[in-house]
C-alpha cells in the first residue's frame, strides 16, 4: 500500500496485489510511505522490484516550471512552436491534492491549438 501525507496524516493513495505491474506513484509532497504485507507464504509469489527518484519538476519534462508555483509551467512559442505536455506522474495516477497550471504564451497573431490524446481526470462539483 501507499500513502501520502495530507492535512496532518498518512492517506491510503493506492493498494498493489497479484501479478499486475501498477502504473507508477507520486507523492504530492517530500513524502512517501510504502507498507508491504506478506501474508501467504507461496513458492510462486517473488516479491518486487522497483525504483525511486527524488524530482523537483513533478516529472514533467517539458516547458519551464514557474517558481511561484507549486506546480505550474509554461510553454513559449519562442522557445517551440509544437510539444507536449501532460499531467504529473503521467502514465499513473497523478498526485493527490495537487493543483497544476499550465500557461501558453504565443506571439502577436498566434492561437494555441491543444490537441489531447488521452484524458481522464475527476470532476469537481458541482
Amino acid at each position: 500500500m501507499a500513502f501520502v501525507h495530507i492535512d496532518g496524516r498518512m492517506e491510503k493513495i493506492d493498494s498493489f496485489c497479484a501479478s499486475t505491474l501498477p502504473k507508477p506513484v507520486m507523492s504530492n509532497g517530500p513524502r512517501l510511505k510504502l507498507e508491504f504485507h506478506g501474508l501467504l507464504a507461496s513458492r510462486y509469489s517473488r516479491g518486487f522490484k522497483a525504483t525511486f527518484s527524488f524530482t523537483e519538476n513533478f516529472g514533467i519534462r517539458t516547458g519551464t516550471q514557474l517558481p511561484d508555483y507549486p506546480c505550474a509551467f509554461v510553454f513559449n512559442s519562442n522557445e517551440s512552436r509544437s510539444g507536449y505536455f501532460y499531467s504529473p506522474n503521467y502514465p499513473g495516477f497523478y498526485p493527490r491534492d495537487t493543483e497544476c497550471y499550465y500557461f501558453f504564451h504565443g506571439n502577436q497573431g498566434e492561437k494555441v491549438h491543444l490537441h489531447f490524446n488521452y484524458f481522464d481526470v475527476e470532476g469537481v462539483l458541482p
